[in-house]
């Protein structure tokens, strides 16, 4: 695996796994907040913020497992996962867009038009 995919990855999985496991235990004495709004765990879990997390971080440990045994989903989903990141960075001005499509275009180049990963999803397991 790429040296850059390999350290993505494993700070991903490490990451998302922990948060999974244990962001979404019942804390009985947590506080919870929308837009400055106290929420009790029940309300957490009902406006959808809970679930929407939970969902984001599976999805991104199915993409790091699904690049790790090199799967069409993981080509695409890390590119999609990592261009979302520079994009809503660099939403709110013309000199960020600027940078950040020259970011998402090199990042691109990269996982799509470079040798060793295109050998690397080449190799697909069964």
């Amino acid at each position: 695996m790429p040296k850059l995919f390999l350290f993505q990855h494993m700070l991903n999985s490490l990451t998302y796994s922990l948060i999974t496991l244990f962001g979404f235990w019942p804390w009985p004495n947590a506080e919870y907040s929308l837009n400055g709004r106290e929420l009790t765990y029940k309300e957490f879990w009902l406006t959808g913020m809970a679930p929407g997390f939970l969902a984001f971080c599976i999805l991104v440990v199915a993409i790091c497992f699904a690049t790790v045994n090199r799967h069409g989903f993981g080509h695409y989903g890390a590119f999609i996962y990592w261009a979302a990141i520079i994009a809503l960075m660099s939403f709110y001005s013309l000199t960020g867009v600027l940078v950040g499509s020259l970011f998402i275009a090199a990042w691109a180049y990269y996982v799509f038009g470079s040798k060793k990963m295109r050998r690397f999803f080449a190799q697909r397991t069964a």
